[in-house]
């Protein structure tokens, strides 16, 4: 049992950066070798010109916000500065206001286009 073992326990300060957010970036993992971030920088209109992040930037942004229980587009500045996120996550992630520009591109020809992207079957070496 745990209550037993609690006195074995060494707690001590460390100079890493910590987070609570460390099972994230497995959600990115699959994203890239399926080809998702390639299919949704193809959706036309979405890029009205280049930026510092792509709308897979954007969208992986947004999707790992939800995961991790946010609801508001200034809750992505939590993952944004949280120290052990940042060392883990190879690119870092769209603020905010960059967030809300991209969302105001959308209307429903974009979303029905990213819709069928998602629901698109994929064959092998495609």
């Amino acid at each position: 049992m745990l209550n037993r073992n609690l006195h074995r326990l060494k707690i001590q300060r460390s100079s890493f950066p910590l987070t609570s957010f460390a099972g994230l970036p497995f959600l990115l993992e699959p994203a890239r070798p399926l080809g998702v971030w390639d299919d949704i920088n193809a959706l036309p209109g979405l890029q009205e010109r280049h930026r510092r992040h792509d709308p897979s930037d954007c969208v992986m942004s947004l999707a790992l916000t939800l995961a991790g229980g946010g609801d508001t587009l200034d809750e992505v500045e939590l993952l944004r500065q949280d120290p052990g996120l940042k060392k883990i996550l190879i690119d870092p992630l769209a603020a905010p206001n960059s967030l809300g520009q991209f969302l105001r591109r959308f209307d429903r020809s974009a979303l029905y286009r990213l819709s069928l992207d998602q629901f698109r079957t994929r064959r092998p070496g495609h």
